[in-house]
């Protein structure tokens, strides 16, 4: 409950905050276009380009406009991963501590639609849906492959996660951080995650000259359908995406009630 209070009270506050200083996918619901001598997978759409390659650390983020690279160079981290109370299998029971562990993805590929992603030590992958638009991508928990996995005697509902982290990036540390919209900006570039619905559990790791900013879905609050946007762009450009996403998703109107000339009236 806290979490999804922290959510609304973030969208409101949006409504006092201003921020003063391939191949193109636009439109289209797509996992992205890979490059056949690398296999790395491009997800852009007209504002910027996200690299990651087929080991799942994520390579490049760049702001089109001005060809500004987000990502800290030199800090590899998986796009992904997944959280377990404790090891599952009897091969890594015995090779690791019996005690809440995050598994991170170490390969990614597409099939169809949809990205498919494998983690270190643990068999089952999950499946992510991604969405492009104008404004932001998002990244969606649609599933995990678990078939003939877990022996019929472990009874246990697979996959065995509490969390799974729906995006993660080392964004260099920018002028200006706000905590409550997870966005860091300078005059040059915004860089923002955030829900799509107050499900998603938004959070940020302060780093040496970075943040890790990142979005979760807790299997106690919901588990698949859990997803969060990225929107990259000019911090000119920052609400007009934002306020589209707002509407595409039906969430409070923040920008709106931000630009209302009633806003200073109470």
């Amino acid at each position: 409950m806290k979490r999804i209070n922290n959510f609304l009270t973030g969208l409101f506050l949006l409504s006092l905050t201003v921020l003063p200083c391939g191949c193109s996918l636009l439109n289209t619901k797509s996992s992205g276009v890979v490059i056949p001598e690398t296999d790395d997978i491009v997800i852009e759409n007209g504002q910027f380009r996200l690299v990651v390659g087929n080991n799942a650390i994520t390579k490049s983020l760049i702001l089109k406009t001005s060809g500004e690279e987000c990502l800290m160079p030199g800090e590899p981290l998986a796009l992904f991963s997944v959280t377990q109370e404790r090891p599952y299998h009897n091969e890594i029971k015995l090779g690791h501590p019996n005690k809440r562990t995050t598994f991170q993805a170490d390969s990614l590929y597409m099939e169809g639609e949809r990205l498919i992603v494998g983690f270190e030590l643990i068999p089952y992958r999950a499946v992510i849906g991604v969405e492009v638009t104008p404004a932001y991508i998002t990244f969606t928990l649609e599933g995990f492959l678990t078939d003939n996995i877990y022996p019929s005697y472990l009874k246990i509902t697979p996959p065995p996660a509490t969390e799974f982290t729906l995006l993660q990036l080392p964004v260099k540390d920018q002028r200006c951080f706000g905590e409550w919209l997870n966005v860091s900006w300078d005059d040059e570039v915004a860089v923002n995650v955030l829900a799509t619905d107050p499900f998603a559990y938004i959070d940020f790791e302060r780093r040496n000259g970075y943040k890790i900013l990142k979005a979760s879905a807790l299997k106690e609050i919901k588990w698949e359908g859990t997803s969060a946007a990225l929107i990259v762009s000019p911090p000119g450009e920052l609400l007009n995406n934002i306020a589209q996403l707002e509407e595409d998703y039906g969430l409070p109107k923040g920008v709106e009630s931000r630009r209302n000339k009633l806003i200073n009236a109470s």
